[in-house]
């Protein structure tokens, strides 16, 4: 946390122009408190957006495909099925490629021969955050054989702002308060006040996705442990700095 402050019994500098000092009342004849703080909110995400794929191989370029396009049937119709509205599902990605030496290097020939065309396709599907696990288990066993992100966030960022900044004003006040009592003065009228705000995902250590590192080796164990992929919702926090002048009365 920061706290700066200053108490003005002549003049008072701030951060501001000289007009705006002139026009909140700041001046030899006006005794301020001036403080700036940071106030920090944390709360749950209610917004979950997953992004997962299915990747498919074949010996032909028909072949690839059309196994792609079984496999997505699947995983749409579960979606589907499970209460997921078809607005909330959106395509992501799709490629069709013949597959490159440096891909097949560990493989048999017969491998080989089955997979020299690879297709892929990835959807993005943004639900409740409650609902997160249930969507992600859904997808994965309708044939969806990669999770490539999850994110979190909150279904109205603008009151969370707002929340923020409110608890900064208060916090700012609290401040102002307190130096004022501790000079046997009176807290007067806020006569200026500005803010900035900063938007943030706290990651919760030790769960979760922490990092992108972390992103990379949850997918990689998503594959030999398929049945046991968790999902830790990561917190929301949002930040708002502000600038406060009081007058001393």
């Amino acid at each position: 946390m920061k706290i700066l402050h200053a108490v003005a019994l002549g003049i008072l500098v701030v951060g501001t122009s000289s007009v705006s000092a002139q026009e909140y009342g700041i001046n030899r004849d006006n005794r301020s408190i001036s403080v700036t703080v940071t106030q920090k909110l944390e709360v749950d995400p209610d917004i979950a957006q997953i992004t997962f794929g299915s990747q498919t191989y074949g010996a032909t370029h028909d072949a690839a495909y059309l196994e792609n396009l079984r496999i997505a049937d699947q995983i749409v119709k579960a979606l589907l099925d499970s209460g997921v509205p078809r607005g909330k599902i959106e395509s992501h990605k799709l490629s069709l490629d013949v597959q490159n030496e440096s891909e097949q290097k560990n493989l048999t020939a017969d491998q080989r021969s089955q997979r020299h065309f690879m297709a892929h396709q990835s959807w993005t599907v943004r639900i409740a955050a409650a609902d997160a696990q249930k969507i992600v288990d859904i997808a994965v066993h309708a044939g969806a054989n990669q999770v490539e992100d999850v994110t979190w966030d909150v279904s109205d960022p603008d009151a969370l702002d707002a929340r923020t900044r409110r608890a900064a004003l208060d916090k700012a006040h609290a401040t102002a308060e307190e130096i004022a009592n501790s000079f046997h003065g009176k807290l007067g009228q806020l006569l200026f006040a500005s803010n900035s705000s900063q938007a943030d995902q706290l990651f919760v250590e030790a769960k979760g996705l922490t990092s992108p590192s972390d992103r990379v080796q949850l997918i990689q164990e998503f594959w030999r442990r398929r049945s046991n992929l968790q999902l830790f919702p990561e917190k929301i926090t949002r930040q708002a700095e502000v600038h406060a002048v009081f007058a001393l009365e």
